[in-house]
């Protein structure tokens, strides 16, 4: 199968247990790979053959922005169910990052795959 990626999507997010983060929004950073068959829109060159990746970063961007999550798992999740619960793939990987979270860190962050049958 095919991947579709997109690489350190950055958004700002209510995310945090901590009283300071649930008032000041900091960055995170998403990478997703998803499953999907790029034969049809290779051929057709139609992109409503092809995953949207463009529409697939605005929207996530948008839920990042909108959230207010106490833990990254939470958030994760919720990226998650969304992209295979509204666009056409069986399968993500998403590595969520949180950059600003400890101070002798570059990041921490976690890594999930779910399916789309894990939600219906």
């Amino acid at each position: 199968m095919d991947k579709v990626f997109i690489r350190n999507l950055t958004a700002d997010a209510i995310i945090g247990i901590y009283d300071f983060e649930r008032v000041q929004k900091q960055p995170v950073i998403i990478t997703l790979e998803m499953a999907f068959d790029n034969k049809k829109p290779a051929s057709t060159e139609n992109i409503l053959d092809a995953l949207d990746y463009e529409k697939i970063s605005n929207s996530v961007k948008k839920l990042i922005e909108t959230s207010s999550f106490q833990l990254v798992e939470t958030l994760a999740e919720s990226i998650a169910q969304h992209i295979l619960t509204t666009y056409r793939t069986e399968k993500v990987t998403l590595e969520l990052n949180k950059p600003e979270a400890i101070a002798f860190a570059d990041s921490v962050g976690i890594v999930i795959t779910r399916e789309r049958s894990d939600y219906f």
